[in-house]
């Protein structure tokens, strides 16, 4: 399932998706696990879609589930809507990192 989170925010520009934790019970080696529990963080400019992206992996992870004779639940912990960033803020800590970084080779500035 991590790997379908993965290939999913890869392909929706601007998505952020990432299991965050995952926790195996009873995390022994060479058992098979009785019960995985994991985090799932979505994030995205947009509230549409992010709620989308949450709505396709919960249905994702309920087909894999499914298919393997699995049960599956979730809980939703934190549900925030999106905040766009104070644009002077951005435009400063652009300026900041700008003087903080080294230029890139290519960079023609970087040979004076």
């Amino acid at each position: 399932m991590i790997g379908k989170v993965e290939h999913y925010a890869r392909a929706v520009p601007g998505l952020v998706a990432t299991v965050g934790r995952l926790e195996v019970k009873p995390g022994a080696g060479n058992v098979v696990p009785a019960e995985a529990n994991a985090t799932l963080d979505v994030r995205h400019r947009s509230d549409e879609t992010r709620m989308r992206a949450v709505d396709d992996l919960l249905e994702t992870a309920k087909g894999v589930a499914q298919a393997r004779g699995l049960t599956f639940e979730f809980e939703r912990r934190l549900d925030q809507n999106a905040v766009e960033m104070n644009s002077p803020l951005i435009e400063a800590s652009v300026r900041a990192l700008r003087q903080r970084l080294p230029r890139p080779p290519h960079d023609e500035r970087s040979r004076t």
